[in-house]
């Protein structure tokens, strides 16, 4: 991994390599040879890496945008390296990467510090558990200092209620020391002074505040809880100039419980609004689902038609879900025309671009591997050795359908038949199709 600055991350792929903004996450993949330039860049300084770059290869073939770039950047100290070694090196990278078929490392990093939580949602796929063997900020910095040095692109910190944590404010601290794009998802029932305090200084994180209705018996319903503390925390946020979003998992509210709290992101200049399919992933949640990814769907079309007759065209909203692709089957042919990357970057996350660890360092793919065996640790054995050779990755990324629908469909890279842990459950996984799925 190579950081060009503050705004830029530069990953050896094994297409070639990738240039992300760090701010906005837009993506610039690269040729094998572009990625060869960047490294030199890093290593050797731009002026000899230019030199040394067309010893080797034509320099038409280095794209008009990336030169640009590159000239614009501070100059970099020369080190006294060869560029040959630091072809091959690419060149053997990219070379195990297509081995491998998957990306060089996780693209999000999501941490559960602590799985305690002081609320009872009825969608909580966590079952509200209590804490076991938590650790402190200091064993998580080598953890995250490690994801930073291997080129993550974000971290997120879920829960259990992250603010409950014992050592937050600690934890906070050390993020915002490794410069990388964070978020923090809260219910902001029982928030510290000292942990709001930490998130608005810093630059790099990102408050979620969890709310689920403006309506206070709506909310109870849900989580629990009154609707007013999270809209309180929201508003403070507002007050103190920081960047806020909301969160809302679509669970049994009404079209109006959202419209209503459409309105409220928008009086309150919320960051972005968000909102979740609720997936019965783990089988802890305590809500029947009542709603499919087409009434998602539709929620999402009232929403943008509000934006729209309201004249608001600078609203950051956003549905999320996986396999929420299935409920556009008028765009589903689109598929054949990703390109390798592409199809990681959409695809599952648990195979390709994510990993998830837990409190007690045991390393996840995905949620939905929770109550699974879990063959790795964190605080035992490095990321880079766990993305390559955990047992729950392997699994997930060598199943291969046998589905007749998903074996015709142009999303089959994507989606590979469906969610892995949910179709492992079933009686015959290779040949079941995903009941999420909509085509």
């Amino acid at each position: 991994m190579y950081v060009l600055s503050d705004e830029l991350l530069f990953r050896v792929e094994k297409n070639g390599g990738i240039l992300i903004n760090k701010n906005n996450f837009s993506r610039l993949e690269l040729s094998e040879s572009e990625s060869i330039f960047l490294s030199l860049v890093k290593e050797m300084g731009k002026e000899k890496a230019f030199n040394e770059y067309i010893k080797y290869f034509s320099a038409d073939s280095l794209t008009k945008i990336l030169r640009e770039k590159i000239y614009r950047e501070g100059e970099i100290k020369e080190k006294g390296i060869s560029s040959l070694s630091i072809i091959n090196k690419i060149q053997s990278k990219i070379k195990e990467l297509k081995k491998l078929n998957q990306i060089s490392f996780p693209l999000e990093l999501v941490i559960y510090p602590s799985m305690y939580c002081n609320l009872h949602c009825g969608f909580c796929f966590l079952a509200n558990r209590e804490d076991e063997n938590v650790h402190l900020a200091d064993d998580w910095k080598k953890v995250l200092s490690q994801a930073k040095e291997n080129g993550i692109l974000s971290f997120s910190i879920l829960g259990g209620e992250p603010t409950k944590y014992k050592d937050i404010d600690n934890l906070l601290k050390i993020i915002d020391s490794l410069k990388v794009v964070t978020t923090i998802t809260t219910n902001g029932q029982e928030i510290k002074k000292s942990t709001i305090d930490i998130i608005c200084q810093s630059d790099y994180i990102t408050p979620v505040i969890s709310l689920e209705s403006i309506d206070d018996f709506k909310n109870f319903e849900l989580m629990g809880t009154r609707s007013k503390r999270g809209i309180e925390l929201i508003k403070l946020f507002h007050e103190r100039k920081k960047k806020v979003r909301l969160n809302t998992v679509y669970s049994n509210q009404s079209e109006e419980d959202i419209v209503e709290l459409l309105k409220f992101a928008i009086k309150n200049e919320i960051d972005r609004f968000s909102i979740a399919d609720y997936s019965e992933v783990t089988g802890f949640t305590k809500i029947t689902k009542i709603y499919n990814i087409s009434d998602l769907r539709k929620l999402e079309e009232k929403v943008r038609r509000y934006l729209l007759d309201n004249k608001i065209d600078n609203f950051n909203f956003s549905v999320e879900g996986c396999f929420y692709f299935t409920a556009f089957p008028e765009l589903i042919e689109e598929g054949e025309n990703l390109s390798e990357f592409e199809n990681m970057y959409f695809g599952c996350r648990a195979k390709f671009t994510k990993m998830e660890i837990l409190s007690n360092g045991d390393v996840l793919p995905c949620i939905a591997f929770l109550g699974e065996k879990h063959t790795s640790n964190a605080f035992h054995q490095t990321l880079d050795e766990i993305w390559k050779n955990d047992s729950n990755y392997t699994k997930v990324r060598e199943f291969k359908t046998e589905n007749k629908d998903c074996l015709k469909c142009s999303m089959l890279k994507i989606c590979e038949g469906g969610c892995y842990p949910k179709l492992q459950r079933t009686l015959n996984p290779k040949v079941t199709k995903d009941k999420t799925c909509q085509l």
